[in-house]
């Protein structure tokens, strides 16, 4: 198997653990995994490397090939590709490039689509902590504007 192939077969096999470790570890992630159920599988087209995972009542099933039937593919060109746009960081301008340049498309319903890609990305941020907690228990966020930055303090969120 070449190299990239390789690559790209450990990386799909990763997500899937990454899905079910960040949905023991963060309930937030795991009440995410419960809005949809669905099947999305990522594949490179020229090579025939494939993973689909399946989404059911927020549990994750995960197995390599191809699916007979995804809601949603995500289709890469060839396995360096999906590599390259895979691994953090995250390249957003790569990824547009790849997308008009068909080298990279996503189908299945924009709605389920759109789902699976956020979800995907979330995986990173689910750890995050925002804000900042204050010494009466109000969380003060932060948000920069052209004109500088904005506080906003929430009590009982």
């Amino acid at each position: 198997m070449p190299a990239d192939r390789l690559k790209f077969a450990a990386i799909l096999f990763g997500l899937a653990q990454a899905f079910k470790f960040t949905a023991r570890t963060q309930p937030g992630f795991a009440a995410r995994l419960k809005e949809r159920d669905l099947v999305a599988q990522i594949v490179a087209r020229d090579e025939g490397t494939a993973r689909w995972y399946q989404i059911t009542n927020g549990k994750i099933l995960s197995r390599r090939g191809v699916h007979r039937r995804p809601d949603v593919t995500m289709a890469f060109k060839n396995a360096g590709l999906g590599v390259e746009l895979l691994m953090p960081p995250i390249n957003w301008l790569d990824q547009i490039n790849a997308l008009k340049d068909f080298k990279f498309s996503i189908n299945g319903p924009e709605d389920l689509t759109n789902w699976f890609a956020q979800t995907m990305m979330m995986i990173r941020s689910a750890r995050w902590k925002f804000g900042v907690t204050m010494s009466d228990g109000v969380i003060r966020y932060c948000n920069m504007t052209n004109g500088g930055p904005v506080f906003v303090y929430v009590k009982d969120a």
